[in-house]
Parts: C-alpha cells; sequence; structure tokens
C-alpha cells in the first residue's frame, strides 16, 4: 500500500496553503502515515472517496476549524491499495466540497 504522487491540483492548493500555514507539512506528513495505517479514515463520499480531516497547529483550530483532504482509493496493485490525493482545502476558506463535485474529478 503506498500514497501516489498527489494530482496537480492538490499540489497546487497544498503549495499556496503551505506558504501560509509553517507547520501544514507536518501535519501532512502525519496525514500519509494514518492513511498508510487506515487508508479508510474519514468521511466516506461513495465510491471509494474520502474527506479526511487534518488539525494543524499554526491554526491553532484542531480538526473542526482545519483543513479539509479529499482522497480516492484504488485497490488495483499487487502491492494493495494505491492512495490519491485529490485536493486539500482550508475550512475556514471554503466550507465544504459537494459530493457530486469530487466524484466528478475524481473520473478524470
Amino acid at each position: 500500500m503506498f500514497i501516489n504522487n498527489p494530482e496537480p491540483y492538490f499540489y497546487k492548493k497544498a503549495k499556496r496553503l503551505l506558504k501560509k500555514y509553517k507547520t501544514l507539512g507536518q501535519s501532512l506528513a502525519t496525514l500519509e502515515g494514518d492513511l498508510l495505517e487506515n487508508p479508510q479514515m474519514g468521511n466516506s463520499y461513495g465510491a471509494n472517496i474520502y474527506k479526511v480531516r487534518v488539525a494543524d497547529a499554526s491554526k491553532g483550530t484542531g480538526k473542526s476549524g482545519g483543513f479539509r483532504v479529499i482522497t480516492y482509493l484504488v485497490r488495483e496493485s499487487e502491492e494493495g491499495t494505491d492512495i490519491y490525493l485529490i485536493t486539500i482545502f482550508d475550512k475556514s476558506e471554503e466550507a465544504s466540497i459537494k459530493k457530486e463535485d469530487v466524484v466528478k474529478s475524481s473520473e478524470h
């Protein structure tokens, strides 16, 4: 089981957030370890898509006011489950993302 390179859209959004929140990189590294232990963590959007809440010390708000990472699981590799990072957003900037929009973007 492994986490694939982030999708370009994820990378673009994460890059902007990493500049603003200095400890976000460490929080994402922790998330990577957590996902490897439990790839189905977070709220299921169906179709193997999950929304994971991520706390970050830079914000000081815990998971409820932290970041959201959308993941997509593919179970086709011999090693196990491949995990793709679809997008990330700051809960204070973007209240939520519709399940339909996430499913559509993951089909590309």
